[in-house]
């Protein structure tokens, strides 16, 4: 049986991220957030292609709730949550958002700092950026 990957991204990661944790495989399809709820989109391609197929889910920060989520529509075999935080309070979303329509690249890189806790590993990470 062929395995199949489903990958929900956090707010503010990308396939980067998931790289640079050492997650990432060939047999993996990435999700991003857009601003849109990603369930319909991965159901379908779940149901449509990947049906005679082993289905994993991991769920990044943010997308843990959406990982979580498509475990309850669709058959799978696994399911994996990495960095997931339970509560994103309304405050600290709103405010992300607001500072990556002021500058995407400098709030995403913020972001990002805050999320290591010493200059290394930051710094190993932010060169694949």
């Amino acid at each position: 049986m062929a395995k199949t990957t489903i990958v929900f991204a956090g707010f503010a990661t990308d396939y980067h991220t998931v790289e640079f944790m050492g997650l990432a495989t060939p047999d993996m399809h990435y999700i991003p957030y857009a601003g849109h709820n990603p369930i319909p989109l991965a159901t379908a391609y779940i149901n449509t292609l990947c049906s005679d197929n082993d289905v994993h889910i991991l769920g990044f920060s943010m997308g843990g709730h959406f990982a979580i989520e498509l475990s309850h529509t669709v058959p799978f075999s696994s399911l994996t949550l990495v960095s997931f935080r339970p509560h994103f309070p309304h405050h600290e979303v709103q405010d992300l958002i607001t500072r990556i329509k002021q500058n995407k690249y400098i709030a995403l890189k913020a972001f990002y700092k805050a999320c290591f806790s010493n200059r290394k590993d930051y710094t190993r990470f932010e060169t694949i950026l």
